[in-house]
């Protein structure tokens, strides 16, 4: 057999194995979730952060499924772009430091012990439950209130 015709039964046997697809890289992962959690966090939308970070919005799935490496230059954006840190996204800070207070009622007393509570739990999926809780308790209290103000509009009527 000559070269060429070994080289197509070479060429013929590797098209005939089925594709192996390639594990993502668990730090890639790591480092994915964390994008996507915070970018849902601030209520980014997937082509707002994408344009910022100079990406289309399929190459940032593939960061946030960690398909795909986010080297240090797209770090720096994304942790401008999602208000936090290099090392909050690459896992070496359990929480992020930064944080938007601005006209979010934090200056109760009691503001900093619930923060601190927070920033104790360790896993992102019981953070998520904990906001959802503390949402839907503020969503009754703001119907509670409305209610509440109905019913004195109500009585002022009648008099």
């Amino acid at each position: 057999m000559r070269i060429s015709e070994q080289r197509a039964c070479a060429d013929r046997a590797l098209t005939a194995l089925p594709r192996v697809r390639r594990l993502a890289d668990p730090i890639n992962v790591a480092i994915g979730r964390r994008i996507r959690e915070r970018r849902r966090y601030l209520g980014l939308r997937r082509d707002a952060l994408a344009a910022a970070l100079g990406v289309g919005v399929p190459q940032l799935v593939k960061y946030e499924t960690g398909q795909s490496t986010l080297y240090a230059v797209g770090l720096i954006r994304a942790s401008a772009v999602l208000e936090t840190t290099v090392a909050f996204l690459v896992g070496e800070q359990a929480v992020s430091p930064v944080l938007r207070t601005d006209g979010l009622g934090l200056e109760t007393k009691d503001a900093p012990l619930i923060l601190e509570a927070f920033a104790r739990i360790t896993e992102p999926e019981s953070q998520l439950h904990l906001i959802g809780l503390v949402q839907a308790l503020a969503a009754g209290a703001d119907k509670r209130r409305w209610q509440e103000l109905g019913r004195k509009q109500r009585k002022r009527g009648r008099r």
